[in-house]
């Protein structure tokens, strides 16, 4: 749905950007704009995208598609490079936008819970906790400091940094205490709760990553479940729905 042109955009917005000729999303961050002239990000990034690729399609007029989370709603506009800068700092001029979009990406209605629960990566398993849930998805946080295997397990660098700027991760996807996961990268939770143990796990892709306070947070949509889960989880949503009155 198009809305109005003037959105109070914050420099630091995180913007995820789908650009043409480079298969994976990535991540970047508002630095400022002019309204009608430009709009000034950081270098896009992703941690499966080398920067080779993506200085190969930075190239003026190569098209773009950005969204980005604001006052709750999933916001997008499509538009254009202008220009990107090495020097004195990684910069990318965008087109201003002709209209900002609104996406309505929740078909089901979320409630805030707390479950113990494991995400496999791979073949490791992470201790994680599950902060809200819908029939269709639900997020959760982990900390790598706590992770069942040491082989994903690493030390902080000397200098004290995270490998970022700032002391964060790259933008894209997000490294945390050795953990790499990305925008649409699989990951099978695990939650004894609603039964989703060994067979019955639940398939999952990760949609949104974020890092926060030696926190890694992953927003997951749910791929498929058997009967049984499926119906645990609807059971419980609509109690909690009922019971809070929402």
């Amino acid at each position: 749905m198009a809305i109005e042109q003037n959105l109070s955009l914050e420099p630091g917005l995180r913007f995820m950007i789908e650009l043409t000729g480079v298969p994976r999303k990535m991540a970047c961050s508002l630095v400022g704009l002019v309204r009608g002239r430009y709009v000034l990000t950081t270098l896009p990034a992703s941690a499966r995208v080398s920067k080779d690729e993506i200085f190969n399609y930075l190239y003026p007029d190569n098209s773009m598609t950005v969204r980005f989370l604001y006052e709750g709603t999933v916001m997008g506009f499509d538009t254009r490079v202008i220009r990107y800068i090495a020097s004195p700092f990684p910069l990318v001029f965008l087109e201003y936008p002709d209209q900002f979009s609104s996406f309505n990406l929740r078909k089901n209605r979320r409630i805030t819970c707390l479950f113990h629960a494991t995400a496999l990566l791979g073949p490791l398993r992470h201790d994680c906790v599950v902060t809200d849930m819908s029939e269709g998805g639900c997020m959760v946080y982990l900390d790598p400091r706590l992770t069942r295997d040491a082989a994903c397990r690493c030390e902080p660098p000397a200098d004290g940094t995270n490998g970022g700027a700032n002391g964060d991760e790259a933008d894209g996807g997000e490294h945390n205490g050795g953990i790499c996961v990305d925008v649409d990268d699989p990951i099978t939770l695990e939650c004894s709760f609603f039964g989703a143990v060994g067979e019955s796990a639940i398939p999952c892709t990760a949609k949104r990553v974020e890092a926060r306070y030696g926190k890694l947070g992953i927003g997951l949509k749910f791929n498929s479940m058997s009967d049984s889960v499926t119906d645990a989880i609807e059971e419980y949503v609509t109690q909690a729905l009922h019971y809070l009155n929402t």
